[in-house]
């Protein structure tokens, strides 16, 4: 669903800050400040426009950029520290549950 007028700039702001800033953990209360709305406001505008709660989308992006780093062979602890993600194990953990295989296995199979 198309978001009309005023709920459009400011899930603008906070994709282009979540973007600008992918390997960083931001908090719904920065993201709120960054968009101009309460936090539970942006938490139900941020999902109607992208089908998922901020932090949840955010993964989702780096997830993307670690499938295409993967591909491109750069080695798995390098993608992780990269994308932010605190250490190795966390970075499979959130990998396998967003693509079904861990960074190993998509590696080996994209080759």
């Amino acid at each position: 669903p198309q978001l009309q007028g005023k709920s459009f700039e400011p899930t603008q702001r906070a994709y282009e800050y979540l973007m600008d800033n992918i390997s960083e953990n931001i908090s719904l209360h920065q993201l709120s400040v960054v968009a101009r709305l309460s936090a539970y406001h942006l938490l139900r505008v941020f999902r109607e426009r992208f089908g998922l709660p901020p932090h949840t989308f955010q993964v989702q992006q780096r997830i993307n950029i670690a499938k295409r780093m993967l591909a491109d062979r750069i080695p798995i602890v390098q993608v992780a520290f990269e994308l932010g993600f605190s250490d190795q194990s966390h970075f499979t953990k959130k990998f396998k549950t967003f693509v079904g295989a861990t960074p190993r296995q998509y590696q080996l199979a994209n080759r």
